[in-house]
C-alpha cells in the first residue's frame, strides 16, 4: 500500500505508471512528492482541522437527539423523542391557548412516557414551551462549550479524550 500525507491520498497501486522500472531514483522521486510505502492497514493520520469540524458535527447531533429526549415537567416525562408526540403536544397548547383567549376553562388528562396519566390545567400546558425552550437553552450552552474545548484542543488525542469524557454533557 501507498500514502501520501500531503495529498491525503492512500492507494493500493504504486504511484508510479503501470510498466515502470523501478529504481532509486524512481523512488526518491516518488519520496519527494510524499508518496510512501506503508502497511496494508494503514490509514492516513486524522488532521486536526478536520478533526475538530467531524467533532463539532457530533456534538450537534448528540445536541439535537438530547433536545428530542423525554421531557421531564411537574414530576413527569412527556413523550417527545417523535414528530409525532411533539406535534400533538403543540395541538394541546394551541387548544389552551384558544380556551385562554375565549375565557373557557381548559385542563386534559394526558398520558405520559410511562404511561401514568396526569391532569393539566390550561396554564400549565401553556407553560410546557418553557420547559422546552429552557431545556434546549442549557443543551445548547453546554454545546457551546464543549465547542470551545474542541476548538481549543492541541491534538486529535485531546479531541478524543474530550469526545470520551464519561459525562460529557452533565
Amino acid at each position: 500500500m501507498w500514502a501520501n500525507e500531503t495529498t491525503r491520498q492512500a492507494q493500493s497501486n504504486p504511484p508510479w505508471p503501470p510498466g515502470t522500472i523501478v529504481t532509486d531514483v524512481v523512488l526518491a522521486q516518488c519520496a519527494a512528492l510524499g508518496w510512501q510505502q506503508v502497511a496494508d492497514d494503514y490509514r492516513l493520520p486524522r488532521l486536526l482541522v478536520e478533526t475538530q469540524k467531524a467533532a463539532w458535527e457530533e456534538i450537534k447531533k448528540q445536541r439535537t437527539e438530547r433536545d428530542k429526549q423525554p421531557l421531564d415537567y411537574l414530576g413527569a416525562q412527556f413523550d417527545f423523542e417523535k414528530q409525532e408526540d411533539r406535534e400533538k403536544i403543540k395541538w394541546m397548547i394551541d387548544a389552551a391557548k384558544r380556551a385562554a383567549e375565549k375565557s373557557l376553562p381548559f385542563s386534559v388528562a394526558w398520558t405520559m412516557a410511562d404511561n401514568s396519566v396526569v391532569n393539566l390545567s390550561g396554564d400549565q400546558v401553556q407553560d410546557i414551551p418553557l420547559v422546552v425552550a429552557m431545556r434546549s437553552d442549557t443543551n445548547h450552552q453546554k454545546a457551546r462549550e464543549i465547542k470551545g474545548r474542541i476548538e481549543t484542543a492541541q491534538s486529535v488525542d485531546d479531541i478524543d479524550a474530550i469526545l470520551a469524557e464519561p459525562g460529557l454533557w452533565d
